[in-house]
């Protein structure tokens, strides 16, 4: 090795770490030091970002699940750290402590669902109804403004036919099973339906029940 030839440390700035022979050098050994680089700082960081992510749906998960966040909106800061080593120093290990505040914003669901209902109703065809399960939206944009969050949505709704429950039922019940098929194309607009009578006593199961009570009545769009 000559003299005055400069020296560098891997993952290091060769401006910031350096050394110099003052004079020739020769024989000697070879030994592998390990030292904590910008690469296993970058690392590191990106797994603290991981954990803070995943205590975070961990935390939301225990709450009222029909809340969902904006992830857009997700601030994360770094109030403390602590690292074991600094960049370039020796260690075989990197270890960091962190303290983060994390703050998110919500919306909720079933909230958001009435919103848009009331506002697609004037679309909607007369005899004709939005039920939230049958609308769907996604988050387009969001933003935090001086009146409060900004959202933008793209939403869709498929609109079933309104059916007078009372009323289909006081014409149905109490009759041979094979004749509501007809009864219900004949007062409401339907493509199809399908009748489930359950009984313990095989004779009823060929006739609608007799009370009220004993009906459940849904109507579905069309896909």
């Amino acid at each position: 090795m000559q003299k005055i030839q400069s020296f560098t440390f891997e993952g290091s700035s060769d401006t910031t770490y350096f050394a110099k022979a003052n004079s020739a050098l020769s024989g000697g050994t070879e030994e592998e030091v390990q030292t904590a680089s910008k690469e296993d700082f970058k690392r590191i960081e990106a797994e603290i970002q991981e954990q803070i992510n995943k205590k975070k749906s961990e935390a939301l998960a225990a709450g009222d699940n029909s809340y969902k966040v904006l992830n857009e909106l997700t601030e994360i800061e770094l109030t403390k750290e602590d690292y074991s080593k600094e960049v370039a120093e020796e260690a075989k290990t990197l270890d960091a402590k962190v303290t983060a505040e994390v703050t998110f914003y919500l919306y909720n669901d079933a909230v958001v669902k009435s919103a848009l209902i009331k506002d697609l109703a004037e679309k909607v065809p007369d005899q004709y109804e939005l039920k939230p399960e049958h609308v769907s939206f996604t988050i387009a944009n969001s933003e935090i403004t001086d009146d409060g969050v900004s959202i933008s949505l793209n939403a869709k709704g498929k609109p079933s036919y309104k059916v007078d429950q009372k009323e289909l039922v006081a014409r149905i019940k109490a009759k041979p099973t094979k004749s509501v098929e007809q009864i219900i194309k004949s007062n409401a607009r339907t493509s199809g339906y399908s009748l489930e009578v359950n009984s313990p006593i095989p004779f009823f199961k060929f006739f609608t029940p007799l009370f009220d009570r004993n009906y459940t009545v849904t109507s579905e769009p069309l896909e």
